[in-house]
């Protein structure tokens, strides 16, 4: 079987993809390029319905597949990790992307408050907030803050439907075209932003029980390069902080130069 869908950018279109078969009824997270390696590597058989055959419908060939992500992800270099520390593959100039939340550096303030979970009830949960500039984009569906990490290798996106219990609709509308507009079209704006503290723990016990946890290691790194700062939108300073308060169900997701090393859920 064969899709209309394009090998350039398929880890953003499958990220998405199981975004919406999955759903958005539990927080959880995976890597789209972590999981299409393993599915190249080793086949869909050690996978659930879910996975495999979102892959099969794309109809690609996984020795393509695994090409592309050898070669084609930019500086993301994605591997087998046997889990052995072995020198040789700990090369001076390349860093591990991990899921380790380090953009709560950039949110150093904490406050409780009132979230609207996916089953629509209210929980007190603690927030990270702080006032800062940050890329800020909206559209019809979306409002979206991309928080860059201190090295300025890393972004840590949240996608928060402009609807309060509107998440499982805006996941049908989201696609990769509707991404990439939103970080484009961003503007640099100060914002207050509050953003749950995320339980990473739960997130991936979560992934392991809906099958988004690939059947073997993989070690996700960039190589560094000299940090060139594309050109970006700014809006005057003289107006009124933007409100962003993540307090209802959203996508998030880690971006390498715009690629989705991390997507997730939180509900």
């Amino acid at each position: 079987m064969t899709s209309n869908v394009a090998l350039s950018g398929l880890e953003t279109t499958f990220g998405i993809d199981i975004l919406k078969s999955v759903g958005s009824q539990e927080s959880y997270v995976f890597s789209p390029i972590s999981l299409l390696f393993a599915l190249a590597l080793l086949g869909k058989e050690d996978f659930n319905s879910t996975v495999a055959d979102k892959y099969s419908e794309y109809g690609f060939h996984d020795p393509d597949v695994y090409k592309y992500l050898k070669n084609d992800l930019g500086d993301i270099l994605v591997r087998g990790d046997s889990g052995v520390n072995d020198a040789r593959r700990n090369l001076g100039n390349e860093t591990r992307i991990l899921f380790n939340q380090a953009w709560e550096s950039k949110l150093p303030l904490k406050r409780s408050g009132v979230f609207y979970s996916s089953d629509k009830k209210l929980k007190q949960i603690i927030y990270l907030k702080n006032e800062k500039k940050v890329l800020l984009g909206i559209d019809d569906v979306f409002q979206m803050i991309s928080i860059r990490y201190s090295e300025r290798n890393l972004n840590f996106v949240v996608l928060l439907p402009r609807q309060t219990f509107g998440l499982q609709k805006a996941l049908k509308k989201l696609t990769k075209s509707r991404l990439e507009k939103l970080l484009h079209d961003a503007t640099v704006e100060l914002v207050h932003v509050m953003i749950p503290k995320l339980d990473i723990l739960q997130m991936v016990i979560n992934s392991k029980q809906l099958g988004l946890q690939a059947p073997i290691k993989t070690s996700l790194k960039y190589k560094h390069s000299p940090c060139v700062v594309s050109d970006m939108l700014y809006r005057p300073d003289n107006r009124e902080p933007y409100f962003f308060k993540a307090d209802h169900p959203f996508i998030f997701a880690v971006l390498r130069k715009g690629r989705p090393v991390y997507f997730g859920v939180y509900s």
